[in-house]
């Protein structure tokens, strides 16, 4: 089992992490669906807890304005059989914030 089957804090996802790597948002493409084969919450980090989304063949690091979100899937067994599924995506898009800094977060798509 990989490290998001061992630390999903609750939840257990059927795809294989082994070997996968940590990449940052900045790392993948903006307004492309991107399929979500899992998520896990790291805990208590410099800034509190932190959240991750298991892709195809990496994890992504999320912004920490979405824990919340994550926390509420690993909580939801319908959730979780819609990621076991295949059926949550995400697409990354740009914004500015009050410091007029580019960021970046995701938002969720349902899949048919």
């Amino acid at each position: 089992m990989g490290f998001a089957n061992n630390h999903a804090h609750g939840a257990k996802f059927s795809i294989n992490t082994e070997g996968f790597e940590f990449k940052k948002i900045s790392e993948f493409p903006l307004d492309t669906e991107i399929t979500v084969r899992g998520a896990l919450i790291s805990k208590g980090g410099k800034y509190g807890d932190s959240a991750s989304i298991i892709l195809d063949n990496c994890f992504m690091n999320i912004p920490s304005h979405l824990v919340d979100d994550v926390k509420d899937l690993l909580s939801d067994t319908d959730a979780i059989a819609q990621v076991e599924a295949g059926k949550l995506a995400c697409s990354i898009y740009e914004y500015e914030d009050r410091n007029g800094a580019v960021q970046r977060s995701i938002k969720w798509i349902d899949k048919e």
